[in-house]
Formats: structure tokens, sequence, C-alpha cells
């Protein structure tokens, strides 16, 4: 289905498979069954994209993510099934917050939500290359604030609310998120509101934890970093990124 934008959507027509695959994604204990769950949702995800983001490469503009061949663009319909239905995408929230109460039906015991909020924190960054603005909305306000989120969003909660910073572990993977985060979307270009809202997510988890501006500052001194990433640093407003 992964390889087709009509089987994607045909898929998308089964909210319980969908629901299935979201909570053997998350809830499965088995690392490898999680790992191809997060790649399988990723490979979907793309191959429905309605309007793939405009990509930058050496500088030149190009169409994300490249198709190995011609096809046409995805409907969007698994976006929606998603991001759309509120039971799913709540599940998500449930699964992956420490406030679930244990009668819960998504209720996940803390070391394998501790799996499921890596699961998510991995699949993340290349959504926000498809579809950041999906992302940084809030698609049920009321239903995310259940799971002690402030109904900002899915990328919001996962970056700044879900992780219990003292556990070392998957603080250590919150911090390893961000990179990737700048990384990738350091690649596409961002509306103005899109970026603004990075920037905002940014310093938000930067007041939070300052080590978040300690690991994004350190990217411009690795080898191979792009200008294209080294721009997007500053107009985060990343300290002493572009200063002479």
């Amino acid at each position: 289905a992964a390889s087709s934008a009509s089987d994607t959507a045909l898929l998308a027509t089964h909210p319980a498979l969908i629901a299935q695959l979201i909570r053997t994604w998350l809830a499965s204990p088995a690392v490898g069954v999680g790992e191809r769950a997060t790649q399988l949702l990723a490979a979907l995800l793309a191959t429905d994209c309605p309007t793939p983001p405009v990509r930058r490469d050496d500088g030149e503009v190009i169409t994300f993510p490249a198709p190995a061949k011609k096809a046409g663009q995805g409907q969007g319909l698994l976006w929606r099934r998603i991001f759309g239905d509120k039971d799913i995408y709540t599940s998500i929230f449930a699964m992956c917050s420490a406030t679930t109460p244990e009668d819960d039906p998504d209720y996940l015991p803390e070391r394998q939500r501790s799996l499921a909020q890596a699961r998510l924190l991995r699949l993340l960054p290349s959504l926000a290359v498809l579809d950041i603005g999906t992302l940084s909305h809030s698609q049920f306000p009321d239903s995310e604030k259940t799971y002690g989120a402030s109904g900002k969003g899915l990328l919001h909660f996962a970056a700044v609310e879900m992780v219990d910073q003292e556990d070392v572990l998957m603080h250590v993977t919150l911090l390893e998120f961000f990179g990737e985060l700048v990384r990738d979307v350091s690649g596409v270009v961002l509306g103005r509101e899109e970026e603004a809202w990075l920037r905002s997510l940014v310093a938000e988890a930067g007041v939070r934890d300052q080590l978040v501006g300690g690991v994004l500052e350190a990217i411009v001194g690795e080898d191979g970093v792009t200008g294209e990433l080294v721009e997007l640093l500053r107009r985060l407003g990343i300290r002493g990124v572009g200063e002479a």
C-alpha cells in the first residue's frame, strides 16, 4: 500500500485497521515490530501526502519526496483518518501520556509508554517535512487536554509536554529528536506562519530545558552541515548561530 496512492487511500477507509496499526506501533513490546511500524507509517503518510512540500537541494528547489516513478499525488485520506478521527488521534495521546488513568483502554505501563514516546519522536520529524501545519495545530483540543496536553497539537505535546526529563534515556531521546527535526525541516521551504510556529516551539522548549539550545548550537560545528540548516537555526533564534 505504501507504494500506491490509491492503495493507501483504500486503506484509510478501514478505521478499525488503522486504529490497530496505531496501537501495534505504540503498544507492541517488540522493538523490531515498533520500528517496522514506524517505517510503515512514514511511508504510508508520504505516499498519501496530497501536496508534497517544496524541498531545497543544493540551492535548488525540487519536489519532495522525489518519486521513483510518475504517480498521482496522494489524496490525504490517511492523514485525515489519523489526525481527523477523534478516537484514533486521541489514542496516540493516551498511549504516550503519563497522566492517562489505568482504567483507560489505551493506558500503557511506564516501560511500554517510554517505548511509545520514543516511537512517536522517531516518526514526527519525517512527518513535519511533509505537513508541519497538521502537526502544529490542535485537532481536538479538549481531548488533548484530557491527557495532560495544553491543546496545541501533537508536535507541541511530543516536543514540550510528553517527556519526563527525570527519565534519562527519554530525555536523551528528546534532545536527539530536536536535532533530527531541524535537520529534516531545513531541507524544505517553510511558510512564514510555519517558521514562526517552529521558532516559538524551540524557544519554549529551550526555556524548559536549556540543553535543547545547546544541542542545536552544537549542530553548526558538525561535519557536513548544510547552509540551509545553518540558516534555519539562525532564523529560529539559536544563540551564536550566524554571529561573527
